[in-house]
């Protein structure tokens, strides 16, 4: 996916999920992010958790950030980077048989 500014990331995400929870919602919500700062607005507009692409190492205030606001969060993996991990990832026909040996 294409890197866009934190601002822009938060401006997409967050008053989706202020309106989710305005409407009702009660289902946990994740925001998908390796930006601090847009993890702390989702947060604070009604996602539960973090879900990390980066294991929180693209945004040195991820981690602590997390902390703070005491919130689960999910570290991923990836290879390249956002714009690039898609076309880098290399999985097998039998991906569960491959972890599972």
């Amino acid at each position: 996916a294409e890197v866009i500014a934190a601002e822009e990331e938060a401006s997409r995400v967050v008053p989706i999920i202020a309106a989710a929870r305005k409407a009702g919602v009660t289902v946990p919500i994740s925001i998908d992010t390796f930006r601090a700062s847009v993890a702390r607005a989702a947060i604070e507009a009604g996602a539960d958790m973090i879900n990390d692409v980066s294991g929180g190492l693209l945004d040195p205030d991820m981690l602590t950030t997390a902390a703070q606001l005491e919130v689960p969060i999910c570290l991923m993996h990836y290879r390249g980077d956002p714009s690039t991990m898609t076309s880098l990832a290399n999985y097998p026909d039998d991906t569960v048989a491959a972890v599972a040996t």
